[in-house]
């Protein structure tokens, strides 16, 4: 039996040894034992341990006070527990849960102490480091922590200080309503909706509940924007996140809600959509004028060139070569006048979708010599060469035909604009197995690239030396690009300082509509 108790004793001490911190002084602090996870845990080797002062492990962090707490203690012959910072031999640290037992011989004096030590380091930096985030979120958001049933049980102070509520008026509420977690008692329905109506009364903007209730009856992160109502009834949005924490059994032990305040965000965002709202209003206002005005303009514009025409073909009475010159100038502007109200009623019913797209099979080589065909008198007159260049002479997609015929009619008849006389325009017709391109090439006015991006703006137009004498409408560039983007092509613009300005479109080589 005795042997027995040995061995036991033996198994015992060794496992201790093992697994323990432990250090023995005597009455003076003078190390005589330590075990081997003692020397592990400090780096020192026991023989660098044994017969040294027990500071030789003290880190400077510790105040004196908690030693000096603690020979009091131990003194009196009482066991002393507290969690000290020890410093290893490389001066790095180590925290450890301590007991100190003073032991005692037959006539009860002290003649050495015993400390048994846990280590707890990463449990400690764990915490510390958890109330470091935990800090840094209640300092910069509104921090909330909810038991399983929805009860507040925890809240930074900025949260109650935004909503202007005291602590004692949001402790153990129910902050959402009970169909959002599983585990709510029914008996708590009455006070979880007051608190829900007439506290808090916390809103979800664009989202049901039904989004909020299975986010966390799966267990899941729920993120959206909260619009929450003050004591004062006043309202502040958050954007909010609400986490649930789970227990080793997977099952919600508590959810964390962390919000921050988007107010400023959501009203400028209010702002801008009515502001939107009533631009948009006199934006139609304003398409509506243009409609109506169009069609009441073009009526007795179209008879004062019907009149006019007659008169200069002598319908009436004989008119001299002179009557006939001003009425040609008056003819002239009266067409210019028809062609900006046409453009004006196209501009209209292209904003308002009011126009509609019938899709062929068309020869856009064929389209671009009839532009080029019907277009060249104007080049005429000013001395101009169009030069179409392509590699093939026929070329088939489907397309709306009238209306991509205008949009190319417009670009070539931007650029007669701002080519000086004498010089060429250049049309150029490139394709590939899916898509093709065609590039507009004028000479001598330049876009630079800020003005680029409003080009196509109705009504715009390139401010330089060079173009300050041109009349123009400045809407078929705008007609243009409405027209394609309506075909979900696109129309682009590059240009050279003082060189060219080439105006493109890409259109696929089948398109179904």
């Amino acid at each position: 039996m005795l042997d027995f108790f040995q061995t036991f004793s033996k198994k015992f001490n060794d496992i201790v040894n093992e697994a323990s911190i432990i250090s023995v002084t005597d009455s003076k602090w003078i190390i005589e034992y330590v075990s081997d996870e003692f020397c592990r845990i400090s780096l020192y080797k026991r023989e660098e341990l044994i017969w040294k002062s027990h500071n030789i492990i003290r880190h400077p962090d510790m105040s004196s006070k908690v030693f000096e707490n603690m020979r009091r203690v131990i003194q009196s012959g009482k066991k002393w527990k507290w969690v000290i910072k020890n410093r290893k031999k490389n001066w790095d640290y180590y925290r450890v849960k301590s007991v100190i037992v003073p032991m005692k011989n037959d006539k009860w004096q002290i003649i050495n102490y015993m400390a048994v030590r846990s280590d707890i380091t990463k449990l400690v930096d764990s915490i510390n480091e958890f109330n470091n985030y935990k800090k840094a979120i209640e300092t910069s958001s509104y921090f909330i922590k909810l038991d399983s049933k929805g009860q507040i049980k925890y809240f930074s102070k900025n949260f109650i200080n935004a909503l202007w509520y005291t602590e004692s008026e949001i402790f153990w509420k129910s902050l959402l309503s009970e169909i959002y977690f599983e585990t709510i008692a029914t008996e708590t329905k009455t006070s979880l909706d007051k608190f829900y109506h007439e506290i808090l009364g916390i809103s979800y903007i664009e989202t049901s509940s039904q989004n909020l209730e299975t986010a966390i009856k799966t267990k899941k992160v729920w993120k959206w924007i909260l619009k929450n109502k003050t004591k004062f009834w006043t309202y502040i949005w958050c954007n909010a996140t609400i986490v649930p924490i789970l227990d080793l059994d997977k099952k919600i032990k508590e959810y964390i809600i962390i919000e921050n305040d988007v107010t400023d965000l959501e009203i400028a965002k209010q702002k801008l959509k009515n502001s939107y709202q009533k631009l948009k209003e006199l934006d139609d206002r304003k398409s509506d004028f243009l409609n109506i005005a169009s069609h009441e303009l073009r009526t007795p514009m179209t008879s004062i060139k019907w009149y006019i025409s007659m008169m200069i073909d002598g319908d009436f009475w004989e008119v001299t070569d002179e009557i006939k010159w001003y009425l040609s100038k008056i003819l002239d502007s009266n067409t210019r006048l028809i062609n900006l109200v046409n453009d004006m009623l196209d501009i209209s019913k292209l904003e308002s979708s009011r126009i509609s797209f019938d899709f062929i099979e068309v020869d856009i080589i064929s389209i671009i010599k009839e532009v080029i065909e019907e277009i060249n008198p104007l080049a005429i007159n000013k001395k101009q060469t169009i030069k179409f260049e392509k590699e093939i002479e026929k070329f088939v997609i489907e397309a709306d035909y009238s209306k991509l015929k205008q949009v190319i009619i417009n670009l070539v008849w931007n650029a007669i604009k701002f080519t000086p006389n004498w010089w060429n325009i250049n049309i150029v017709f490139t394709n590939s197995t899916d898509d093709f391109q065609v590039d507009v090439i004028d000479n001598w006015i330049w876009i630079s690239k800020e003005n680029q991006q409003v080009i196509f703006e109705k009504f715009w137009q390139v401010k330089n030396s060079l173009t300050r004498d041109i009349n123009w409408t400045w809407l078929w560039l705008s007609i243009a690009k409405n027209i394609i983007e309506r075909m979900w092509w696109k129309l682009f613009v590059e240009s050279k300082e003082w060189n060219w300005s080439k105006f493109s479109f890409k259109l696929p080589i089948k398109f179904n509509c």
